[in-house]
Order: structure tokens, then C-alpha cells, then sequence
């Protein structure tokens, strides 16, 4: 076919056309690469830390204002507001810093509470309040830290309260510090318990305190308080008070403890009063010396191995043991009831007192006798020493039999069984012996010890029950004896807060979260689907590895509370399990496809029931860009930012349960530069071409 003359000018005008635009079209690949990751963190109302460091000079760690940031982490550090950080997990096995959680040159209220805090045995402390103040540590659960679960440093007006300590190598300390309030803490199998050292005006209240090594330890403390505390089956001393002074130690259960009951070195001018020493196998107070002007009294001494009270000799450092006071103490069946090595040896030396103006003290193996029938023996009680100098001048005497309650123990827990009793009494003209309840008129004869009158306990409301034991003899004295007990019928009442019925929940266990309504707890536990009970001791999260052995769909989860009568209540909810992330496909933009200034358009699948949300990442550029749909085009704006070269853009799904699936695909920005054009130059070419052109057309006319 032959082309007109016209339609060869027009394509070679075309052709050179296309070779000027076509410059810019060339490939200059950019070499530098900006890498952008964001992390999507589900919210939820359970977090996982390895390690908090707050410090308000900046130095090390955040500030509290910058924790606050932190979902785990609210409130404005006032008195009425504090800073709280709640509901956190912190696992600090694999750290190299030396705490799991450190607060630094912090004054601002701030409270730590139902948290669970792990080294795994690593060699770390949990919490390290290091020269801070107005802190509350309170219901947390402390396992297996590697040193002090919780170190009080340079501080001041903290509380450390109502937390669970098990298998740590030391549960709290103190250092230096003033105003420390520990207070209703369980510490069980521990290597050490509670020491505090060099401070004042602490207190030590309502804990318990077993399976450590010393139970509580004081070491130069001044003004400072031990109250109400069971330190019970310790590998060492219940108390060991070394340069105490100052201080009140009362109402106390000290019992069973493989050394002594209460240690006392160098230690002056404080107050033992109330206090339960029983079962200890060595002394029941031990004064080592140069402890002096302390006042013990009103402190019940019995069963213990050694001696109930045993003031040791002379020492050089430290000096005599002098000067202390023992009232109205009652010494039961101990080994030796007292061993005075603590008084000098001249006449003029200063004494031990065994008595005040007004009493003395009990001694069960007293044989004097009461003549004038006013409760105080007629001859003094010879207290054994080196001296031989001390006696108790006012020792007590009982008109009427002995009675010493062995069971049921005070404060022991029953249910619907009533307690079986254990007492003796002991009077060479014994009468009659009997029990009353709850300071019931009804009189239950004893003839053996046995077990309380079933019918009368039946009808007793369940609380404290006050089990009264008496005896008289044939001149009509009449003695008693009383404990407390308390009854315990009812289970414990459960309340699911979290998860909810129906809740949807994903691949990740979820938290969890009761009220359990129970004042004598002795168990909590949770089942999944049927499968093996698993204890816990506070509200987290359910075990990961229990959680992926139930397979997807409905979830019955039974919770299970115990109380220590064995009273056992149970609560389930069933919750519906999404094991599944989104499945995402991207068809197009291929894998290195390259593009220019245009950004590509994007062709995906995503297989899932329950899409919640979808939104894709652009490498190099900050920030999501959600999307609805499977097909459109890449944020134009965001595309002319990025860089040259390789481009990540990553497509999300996430579901109702949380469930997060993404895809990614490489492609390539390239938008060439455009080289440095002579002036005139394209003007000129054409010119030429054209010339030529018209003299191409002009030879073939002629030829024609």
C-alpha cells in the first residue's frame, strides 16, 4: 500500500515527538532506603512489661508525665489523684538492668497495685523505691525474684500492703528509710522475710509471715512498731532485733519457729507486751547483751524447748543485760522457764526485775502457796542466774485449777463440723469441769476432752465464736480459760466481671477479672473446656498455653473459689474463641513492579467473617491509611513523599476478636530525572529533521 507524502510528515513528526518526551522516561535508580515500622498494640485491660524505670530527673528511665502516656499508667500525682499503675505483668527474666521496676527521686503520689512481678530466679529486685515518697504497693503478687522482691531505699511515706511474696529470695527490706508501713502482707517460702535497717517510725502489721529464714529482722531501728503479726514455722528466728530501741513489739504470734522466738541484741528501752511465744524450738526470747531497760510483760510463754527467757552473759562489746523489767508474763511447760546470765557479778551490779511494785509473773511450777488467799504467792519464785540474786518477790497465784487450752487454737477456722478440744487443768482438789458458748448460760459438763456439742453448733451463726472452758474445785474457786473460733459455713460468692457472656476473644489468652466476696480465701483456680484446674493468686490473665489447647468456638470457662474450711463455690461463663487471623491476597501491585509519579493501584482478597477494620502502611512514610473495599489506589499524597527505590506497602485486617493478618508486597518508585537541555536545542533538531524530511519528500516528487 503506498503512503501519501502527508502521512509520512505526520509520523515522523510523531516519532520525534515521542523521542523528546521519552527522555524523561529513563531509569535512575534512588540507592537509599527509609525503613518505617509501626507497632499495632491492642488495647486491652492487662499489659506486658519487661521493665518500668520512673525518674523524675530525667537521667535514667521516663517521668511520670511521660508514663502517663501509657495506657498502664493514670492520674496526676496529688494526694487525691495519684499517679496508678495497674494490671501489669511484669516479666523481668531476661533484663540485664538490675530492677524490674524502679521509682527515682519521685515525690508525687503514686499507687502500684495488681500487678504480678517475675525474675524467673534472676538475680534483679522487683521493686526498687529508690529515695521516693507517697508511694501504696499494694495487691500484688511477687514469684520467684532473685533478690528483694521489694527494696524501700533513702525513703519515705510508703505502704507496702496486702501483697503476695512466694519463692523470693528476700520479700521486702528497708534501708534508711522513715515512715515504711507494711502492713496484711502473706510471705510464704521466702529465703528471708521482712528486714528493715537504720530507720524510724516504721511499723510492721498483720502479716504473715512462714517458710523463711528470720521472719522479721530490725537492725539499728529507732521508734519503730511490730503489731499483730504471725511469724510461724521459720527456719530461724521469728524476730531478730539487733540495736532496737524505742520500739513496741505486741500482739504478736510468734510459734513454731526452729531457733528462737524473738532475738534481742544491744537493743534498749522498748516494750514486749501481748505477745504468743509458743513451740519454739530453742529459746522463747533470747537477750543477748548489752540489750537493757526493756519492759516485757503480759506475754504468754509457752513450749518452748530451751528456755522461755534466757538473758546471756556478759560481753565485752556490748556489756551486761540489766536493767530489764518481766510482769504478769505466764510461763507454761517450757524447758527451763528463764536463765538470768545477764547480771554482773557483784552485789553492787545492776539487776534484772521479775516483778513490779504491784505483780510478778506466772510460773506453772511454783510450789509456794497463797495464805491469804490475795492471788499472790507467799514466797519469791527463784529466777535461775549466775548470781543467784534475782527472784520474782510477787509471783502469781492461781486460787482455783490451771486450765491451758491446746485445741481447737485461737482464730482456727470450722465449718459445718464442730472443734474437737484439747485442755488440761490441773488442781490437787478438782471438782468439776465444763464449757459455755458464745457466753451461753448452757453448761456442758466434760468428762474426756472430745468434741464440742453438735446440736448447740448447728444453731450458731456463722463469725467468731467464743468457746469458754472452766473448772472449779471442791472450796468453790472457780478458773477459765477462753478461745476464739470462728465458724464458716458458706462458700465463697463469685462475680465475673471479665470476660463477658458471649464475649469474642482471640488467639491472645485474655484477662480476666473477678470479685470474689470470701473473708477466709484459701484457693482460687479457673478451668478451661473441661481441662485441668490451674491456680492462681491474683486477677491476670488466663495461661497462654491453656488457652491454645481449646480449639475454636465456644469456650466454657469455670472459676473456682475455696475457702480454708474447704468450702468451695464455682461461677462459669462461656465465651466464643476466634482462632483465625484474616487472610489477606494481594493480586495487584505485583512484587516489584515499578511506577512513577503515579501511585499504584492496589486489587486484594481478604477472607474473614468478622473484619473489623483495614488499613495499610507505606514504608517510609508515617502513619496508617485505612481503606474500605478490596480495590483502589494508593494515598497520592503519601506516595509523592516516599523515597525512590523499593517501597513496602503492607496491607492489615484486623477482626471483632482482635486478630491482626497482614501482607506486604516490594515495589519500585522510579521517576527519572530529566537531563540538562541546551537552549534551542530541541528547536533545532527539529529544524534539522524537518529539513531533511522536506528534502526526503521533494527528490521522490521529482522521481514521480
Amino acid at each position: 500500500m503506498k503512503i501519501s507524502n502527508k502521512k509520512q510528515l505526520f509520523i515522523l513528526f510523531f516519532t520525534l515527538f515521542l523521542l523528546i518526551i521519552t527522555q524523561n522516561d529513563r531509569i535512575y535508580p534512588h540507592l537509599e532506603h527509609n525503613y518505617y515500622s509501626q507497632k499495632i498494640l491492642k488495647t486491652s485491660d492487662y499489659w506486658e512489661l519487661t521493665y518500668l524505670w520512673i525518674d523524675e530527673t530525667g537521667y535514667n528511665g521516663i517521668t511520670w508525665a511521660e508514663a502517663k502516656l501509657e495506657p498502664w499508667c493514670s492520674g496526676e500525682g496529688t494526694e487525691t489523684e495519684p499517679y496508678i499503675i495497674e494490671n501489669v505483668f511484669f516479666n523481668g527474666s531476661q533484663i540485664t538492668l538490675s530492677n524490674v521496676v524502679e521509682i527515682y527521686s519521685s515525690s508525687a503520689y503514686f499507687i502500684i497495685k495488681n500487678c504480678t512481678l517475675t525474675t524467673n530466679g534472676k538475680n534483679k529486685r522487683g521493686i526498687f523505691l529508690n529515695r521516693a515518697s507517697n508511694g501504696l504497693v499494694i495487691n500484688n503478687s511477687f514469684v520467684d525474684i532473685g533478690n528483694d522482691a521489694i527494696e524501700v531505699y533513702y525513703s519515705a511515706n510508703h505502704s507496702i500492703k496486702r501483697n503476695n511474696f512466694h519463692f523470693n529470695a528476700h520479700a521486702i527490706s528497708s534501708v534508711n528509710s522513715y515512715n515504711i508501713n507494711i502492713l496484711d502482707n502473706v510471705i510464704m517460702n521466702n529465703s528471708v522475710g521482712i528486714t528493715l535497717i537504720n530507720g524510724n517510725h516504721n511499723s510492721v502489721i498483720n502479716n504473715i509471715i512462714k517458710g523463711v529464714n528470720n521472719g522479721i529482722s530490725f537492725f539499728w531501728e529507732h521508734h519503730s512498731n511490730v503489731i499483730n503479726n504471725t511469724v510461724e514455722k521459720n527456719l530461724g528466728m521469728g524476730l531478730y532485733l539487733e540495736e532496737l530501741s524505742y520500739s513496741l513489739i505486741t500482739n504478736n504470734i510468734i510459734i513454731n519457729n526452729k531457733l528462737n522466738g524473738i532475738y534481742l541484741e544491744g537493743s534498749s528501752y522498748n516494750e514486749i507486751i501481748s505477745n504468743k511465744i509458743i513451740n519454739n524450738s530453742q529459746d522463747g526470747v533470747k537477750i543477748y547483751a548489752g540489750s537493757t531497760y526493756n519492759i516485757f510483760r503480759e506475754n504468754f510463754i509457752r513450749n518452748n524447748t530451751q528456755y522461755g527467757v534466757y538473758l546471756q552473759r556478759y560481753s565485752v562489746q556490748t556489756g551486761y543485760c540489766e536493767n530489764n523489767l518481766f510482769y504478769n508474763n505466764s510461763f507454761i511447760n517450757n524447758g527451763e522457764h528463764a536463765l538470768d546470765e545477764g547480771v554482773g557479778p557483784y552485789s553492787y551490779s545492776p539487776l534484772n526485775y521479775w516483778n513490779n511494785t504491784n505483780i510478778g509473773n506466772y510460773w506453772d511450777d511454783y510450789n509456794g502457796t497463797d495464805s491469804n488467799d490475795d492471788g499472790i504467792g507467799d514466797t519469791p519464785y527463784d529466777v535461775p542466774e549466775t548470781a543467784s540474786r534475782d527472784k520474782d518477790y510477787l509471783p502469781i497465784w492461781f486460787d482455783g485449777p490451771t486450765l491451758q487450752i491446746n485445741l481447737p487454737y485461737e482464730n482456727q477456722l470450722f465449718g459445718d463440723d464442730p472443734p474437737e478440744f484439747n485442755v488440761e487443768t490441773h488442781d490437787p482438789h478438782f471438782d468439776t469441769f465444763w464449757y459455755t458458748i458464745d457466753e451461753n448460760e448452757t453448761k456442758y459438763i466434760i468428762y474426756n476432752n472430745g468434741t464440742i456439742e453438735n446440736n448447740a453448733w448447728i444453731f450458731l451463726e456463722d463469725g467468731p465464736v467464743i468457746l469458754k472452758f472452766l473448772a472449779n474445785d471442791t472450796f468453790g474457786n472457780i478458773n477459765s480459760n477462753e478461745v476464739t473460733v470462728i465458724k464458716d459455713t458458706f462458700a465463697p460468692t463469685i462475680t465475673i466481671n471479665s470476660p463477658t457472656p458471649n464475649q469474642l476473644c482471640g488467639i491472645i489468652a485474655p484477662t480476666f477479672n473477678l470479685q470474689i466476696i470470701e473473708p477466709n480465701l484459701q484457693e482460687t483456680r479457673y478451668s478451661l473446656n473441661g481441662r485441668p484446674n490451674i491456680t492462681f493468686t491474683t486477677e491476670t490473665q488466663f495461661s497462654q498455653t491453656e488457652w491454645n489447647q481449646v480449639g475454636n468456638g465456644t469456650v466454657s470457662i469455670i472459676f473456682y473459689a475455696i475457702d480454708k474450711v474447704g468450702n468451695t463455690n464455682s461461677s462459669e461463663v462461656i465465651v466464643r474463641k476466634d482462632a483465625y487471623i484474616p487472610d489477606i491476597t494481594i493480586f495487584s501491585p505485583l512484587d516489584n513492579e515499578r511506577f512513577g509519579k503515579t501511585s499504584p493501584e492496589y486489587n486484594i482478597s481478604i477472607i474473614e467473617e468478622d473484619l473489623a477494620s483495614t488499613w495499610y502502611t507505606i514504608e517510609g512514610i508515617a502513619g496508617t491509611f485505612p481503606f474500605t473495599g478490596l480495590t483502589g489506589t494508593i494515598n497520592q499524597d503519601a506516595w509523592d513523599d516516599a523515597p525512590e527505590g523499593e517501597i513496602t506497602i503492607t496491607f492489615y485486617a484486623i477482626d471483632g476478636a482482635g486478630n491482626t493478618g497482614s501482607e506486604s508486597v516490594v515495589v519500585i518508585k522510579s521517576i527519572p530525572s530529566k537531563p540538562e537541555a541546551i537552549p534551542g536545542y530541541n528547536l533545532f533538531l527539529l529544524f534539522g529533521i524537518l529539513v531533511v524530511i522536506s528534502i526526503v519528500i521533494s527528490k521522490k516528487g521529482k522521481k514521480g
